[in-house]
């Protein structure tokens, strides 16, 4: 963390660290201001520097003890942690122009991508992450080439900070897309919580035992095959299967899931599946992620005749999602063919698509036509063999979407570095567990802001944006549910919300301002809106709701709706019809429901600082709901342009209220 062009907080105790001789006298000088310590037993030391009335610099950080270390151009200004997982991780490059990325750089603006595998114990330094996105470990001033591959939320937060108040800002990206929030939770919290400790717990033993189960699988199976001459011996070549164009002759259609898959190889042997699908212009060129789901088997899958990806008896996660990715050279625009090729050596070859939801790849295999063809069987199994064979261990998990494992891995590195508080964006992952987010959330920002040891910190948060398609009818919603746990968050102190549900999931460009503008009203004092309205309370009054509302800056308005939008942020050129699901109303987006819970589409309109919430189909309404879906048809703003919230007056039983993390793979 101490490197050139670093940002050190200012702060009456800045802390600088390291590792030194034990009981080696180290001194510490920036902007005429000195310390002195000792290292401990273990050779580390750390000095804790007034900077509250520092200058910005830049200045030389000198570091002496047996040798000299000096730092240059270091500055003192303000520090922000930025986390989360994938739409925190998105980059600037990915999100504007390339010719946009910095518009003006900032010499005084700079970026720190913490980048480091997850690790199941406390890890002292940063290892570097191969394959993500932007410079690595160490500090860059703003440029084009810097600002391309940092995180794009956290970069035109810290722009506009940098901007507004005039000082230097420093922003430390520690993000991991597809990650979950227990992640990134410490041990120490994790273990706090009596919902959380026995999973965390079982699943680290799981981590902890996987190479040994793993090893002795590959040892077993293989010897059972021998055994039982059950090896794959492919009867032809692959081409006659997986080409486009072969020969259509002796495919069976079939559908997933679908029992009959597994009756066509009873005793074992290989079986070909095979589809087309279609690839939109705008996918071109670009790479692809395809998911099979947990293949019963080993299997070999095939793009367009050329094969992309496997899993064999001495792969991992033999029992675990296949997840296969396609080089963009390959992905070309209209008709493309996968095949998929298993062995089953004991037969009931098969798919398991059950985990496919969580998946989130542009192309929606298992929703066209398939056809299989057995390429050869095997003779039947005794019941004694078959009862010999061994079973594949399920890996456990990614390592880094393995409890605590970003903490150790990622946060702890960073601690105690001084920062002024963090921005967070994550949930996506944690959709499932949206009621128990609550908690959870809670939990992660006591944790932080315990570990840091710098008081109540400020935590700031984007709530999810709008996913999938927009819902007709009233419905259920596990992204609502989260989004309201998100907005729980504010019952902690110096916390904030910023609400995104009129954006979908990759648009920065309203995003990128909302953090920033809680942070300069709450932290820096700048006054000025910075949230969009958030409900209060609510009044029945005959037929009708009236609901009231904080932050309704500038009083309520009824913004204009676009006549499309697009359903999946993956294929952005692919756009459908927005229906207003209550014509002519002013306002779009409320529910409203009667004591039999039956919830209808709601006429709205602005009375004042009020919501008036109707409907002819409820005569005696008790709770009102806005937004309440997974990508919500809304347009409820205040006048300084912020969105309301999503909420729901009632306190009727959730989705998935009683649902608990288990430590599942994610």
């Amino acid at each position: 963390m101490f490197q050139d062009h670093a940002v050190l907080q200012r702060s009456e105790h800045t802390p600088i660290w390291g590792r030194a001789e034990p009981g080696e006298r180290v001194h510490v000088r920036i902007a005429g201001l000195e310390g002195e310590t000792r290292a401990d037993d273990e050779g580390r030391w750390r000095v804790d520097l007034d900077l509250s009335s520092a200058p910005a610099g830049p200045f030389n950080l000198t570091i002496a003890g047996a040798n000299q270390i000096v730092l240059r151009d270091i500055l003192v200004g303000e520090v922000w942690l930025c986390s989360g997982q994938s739409n925190m991780e998105w980059t600037v490059r990915d999100s504007i122009p390339e010719e946009d990325v910095t518009g003006n750089p900032s010499s005084t603006l700079r970026l720190f991508n913490a980048r480091s595998p997850g690790s199941t114990s406390p890890q002292a330094g940063l290892l570097g992450r191969p394959g993500a996105p932007g410079p690595q470990n160490a500090w860059s001033v703003d440029s084009s080439g810097s600002a391309a591959g940092f995180s794009a939320v956290a970069y035109f937060f810290g722009k506009k900070l940098n901007r507004e108040l005039g000082v230097p800002v420093g922003l430390i990206n520690a993000s991991w897309g597809g990650t979950p929030i227990e992640a990134w939770l410490s041990a120490g919290a994790m273990e706090s919580d009596p919902d959380l400790r026995e999973p965390k717990n079982n699943l680290l033993a799981a981590v902890a035992s996987y190479p040994t189960r793993l090893d002795a699988y590959r040892r077993d199976y293989p010897a059972w095959e021998e055994k039982h001459q059950r090896r794959d011996v492919p009867a032809q070549d692959a081409a006659a299967f997986a080409s486009p164009g072969s020969p259509g002759d002796g495919w069976t259609p079939v559908e997933f899931p679908d029992p009959a898959l597994a009756k066509l190889l009873p005793d074992g042997g290989a079986v070909w599946l095979r589809s087309t699908v279609r690839i939109p212009k705008d996918l071109e060129g670009k790479p692809l992620t395809i998911v099979p789901g947990v293949i019963a088997g080993f299997d070999q899958v095939y793009w367009n005749g050329r094969k992309v990806g496997e899993t064999t008896a001495r792969s991992e996660g033999v029992a675990n999602d296949r997840v296969y990715r396609i080089p963009p050279e390959l992905v070309q625009a209209g008709e493309a063919t996968v095949a998929i090729r298993i062995f089953a050596p004991a037969g009931g070859a098969g798919i398991d698509l059950s985990s496919l939801p969580q998946w989130r790849s542009p192309l929606h295999l298992f929703e066209g036509a398939w056809e299989a063809q057995v390429e050869y069987r095997l003779p039947p199994l005794s019941p004694a063999a078959r009862g010999e064979l061994p079973g594949a261990p399920v890996k456990p998990a990614e390592m880094q979407n393995v409890a605590t494992a970003l903490f150790n891995g990622v946060i702890h590195p960073l601690i105690p570095y001084g920062i002024r508080g963090a921005i967070w964006y994550q949930g996506e992952t944690n959709v499932g567990l949206s009621h128990q987010y609550r908690s959870t959330l809670a939990l992660l920002i006591r944790d932080w802001r315990s570990h840091w040891d710098r008081g109540t910190f400020p935590f700031y948060l984007c709530q999810l944006a709008g996913q999938g398609p927009k819902q007709d009818r009233p419905g259920p919603s596990m992204w609502a549910e989260i989004r309201e746990s998100q907005l729980k968050s504010l019952d902690q102190p110096e916390t904030g919300v910023a609400v995104t549900i009129d954006l979908t999931e990759n648009n920065v460009h309203f995003r990128r301002k909302r953090p920033a503008a809680i942070a300069l009203a709450q932290t820096y004092g700048r006054g000025g809106a910075f949230s969009g309205p958030i409900y209060d309370s609510f009044q029945k009054a005959g037929r009708e709701i009236r609901v009231k509302f904080r932050h309704a800056d500038g009083g309520l308005v009824a913004r204009e709706l676009p006549d499309v939008y697009v359903p999946d942020t993956a294929n952005p050129g692919k756009t459908l019809p927005l229906v207003q699901p209550t014509p002519g109303s002013e306002l779009q987006g409320f529910l409203i429901c009667g004591a039999d819970r039956n919830w209808q589409w709601a006429s709205a309109r602005i009375d004042g600082d009020e919501v008036v919430v109707w409907s002819t189909n409820v005569a005696d309404p008790v709770a009102v709901r806005y937004a309440w879906s997974d990508n919500p048809v809304c347009n409820l703003f205040n006048g300084a342009g912020f969105p309301a919230s999503p909420f729901r007056t009632d306190d009727f039983p959730g989705v998935n209220d009683s649902a608990r993390y288990n430590g599942r793979p994610y």
